[in-house]
């Protein structure tokens, strides 16, 4: 039996930097006369299109405003915390014998740092940012390609409707958390496999993805 691969996004999934990105955003709108964002939870429900045009921004502007964004934020990611149950989350996948392996729209350096400081990284195959907003399916279908694995081999975990289209444009089913840039009915929408409450949840719910679809995991050897 092959691998089974666990691709996760970073920001909003595993750790907690929601409350940072809120503070880069709110400081970009100021500089560069956009709305701010005055109440965090009234927009995890919208969908990028309607965040975008309900806060003035123009579409064409936003490859340039993230790239910013991330600039300002590198040094305080690094000691970004993860949320609460993460790392012994994945330290229990791994122990089941999934493979672990980061997708993200954040730096690769950044979020090193950060799986360091929160001493996980050794539970992490591979990590891979874009630095871009875009570009994560393509990043998606590479780590699946290396590995020779198929995309009933892997799940894709997020927190935003923006992950839910990349991984299913590289044919990957989704499993979701609640507690990140999107609400739940917004994720909902979408029909993911499932949305975590806690990360506790996240074993059980992976474990029974698979199982599902007919491709029990085995233990890691010890």
């Amino acid at each position: 039996m092959s691998d089974r691969l666990l691709l996760w996004d970073f920001d909003g999934t595993l750790a907690d930097t929601l409350s940072l990105s809120l503070e880069t955003y709110n400081q970009l709108a100021t500089d560069h006369g956009f709305k701010t964002i005055e109440d965090g939870e009234a927009v995890r429900d919208m969908p990028l299109k309607q965040f975008l045009k309900s806060h003035g921004i123009p579409a064409w502007k936003m490859p340039l405003l993230f790239a910013k964004g991330l600039k300002r934020t590198s040094g305080a990611i690094g000691t970004a915390p993860l949320f609460l149950g993460i790392p012994e989350a994945l330290a229990a996948l791994r122990l089941s014998g999934f493979r672990h392996a980061i997708v993200s729209s954040n730096s690769t350096a950044s979020i090193q740092l950060c799986l360091e400081f929160n001493d996980v990284v050794d539970l992490f195959d591979e990590v891979c940012g874009t630095s871009k907003l875009a570009g994560k399916e393509r990043r998606i279908r590479k780590a699946m390609m290396q590995r020779g694995l198929e995309p009933d081999d892997c799940l894709y975990l997020g927190d935003e409707v923006r992950d839910i289209e990349a991984a299913r444009a590289a044919h990957l089913e989704v499993g979701c958390v609640s507690w990140g840039l999107n609400s739940v009915s917004a994720l909902d929408r979408h029909s993911p496999a499932f949305v975590a409450q806690s990360a506790d949840q996240l074993p059980d719910l992976i474990q029974q993805h698979f199982a599902a679809r007919g491709c029990e995991q085995k233990p890691a050897a010890r």
